[in-house]
C-alpha cells in the first residue's frame, strides 16, 4: 500500500534531520516543522491501520 511507503518515506525524513542537528548539520530544529511532520506521521499511522 502506497501509504505505508509514504510513512516509511516521512520516518525516513524524520530522522535525517534529527541526524543533521545532532552533527552539527542544521543548527536547530524548527519545533513547528516537526510538530508538523509528526502529525503527518501519525495521520498516514491511522490511515494504514
Amino acid at each position: 500500500m502506497r501509504l505505508r511507503t509514504a510513512l516509511g518515506s516521512a520516518r525516513e525524513v524524520d530522522v535525517a534531520l534529527r541526524v543533521a542537528e545532532a552533527f552539527g548539520y542544521v543548527d536547530t530544529l524548527d519545533a513547528k516543522l516537526m510538530n508538523r511532520l509528526d502529525a503527518l506521521c501519525a495521520v498516514l499511522w491511522k490511515l494504514t491501520r
